[in-house]
């Protein structure tokens, strides 16, 4: 038996943890709805980006682990993301929060650096606030890139551009 909740929350982790649906009011009227990550990762105006910040909240499973290493590997729809080592059973559900200012975004493909995830997208969104920008991949799940309009200008930053993400592991952090 299903039984609606209404939960308010400004914790995007509990709201990807919890939630089938998420909405942001502004104004006294509802700006965007949809799925929680979909809403987080993927903000359609800038007014949203603002509400929701500027990490991105994606939901996973434990994949591998390496403590030695000090990296666990996490399935994130179908895209495989290394992390800091968290001491999880493999198949366990868990929430990745990883700040969009901190992800580089490039038009070709870069070999041979400290990053450990190397994503490769499409951009499916530009959306503009000021001097910068939210910039949405889509690779296996929706990810937001925060650049400059100069970057954007520069790396020719359209839907339908092909792009790389590089994302260091020690970016990334377990929310849940």
């Amino acid at each position: 038996m299903r039984i609606p909740l209404l939960y308010v929350t400004h914790s995007a982790a509990d709201a990807v943890r919890v939630g089938d649906a998420a909405l942001v009011l502004g104004a006294g009227r509802i700006v965007q709805e949809g799925k929680p990550v979909e809403v987080f990762n993927a903000p359609r105006s800038a007014d949203v980006s603002r509400a929701v910040g500027r990490e991105n909240i994606l939901a996973g499973r434990i994949h591998d682990q390496n403590e030695g290493e000090g990296l666990t590997v996490v399935d994130v729809g179908g895209r495989l993301l290394v992390i800091p080592y968290h001491p999880l059973p493999k198949g366990e559900p868990v929430t990745v929060g990883i700040p969009s200012d901190d992800i580089i975004l490039s038009r070709e493909r870069i070999a041979n650096t400290s990053a450990r995830n190397l994503l490769e997208g499409t951009v499916t969104q530009v959306v503009r606030d000021g001097p910068e920008a939210d910039v949405v991949t889509a690779c296996g799940v929706d990810i937001k890139t925060r650049v400059t309009r100069q970057a954007v200008h520069a790396l020719d930053l359209k839907p339908g551009a092909k792009v790389y993400l590089l994302i260091k592991a020690s970016s990334c952090r377990v929310l849940s």
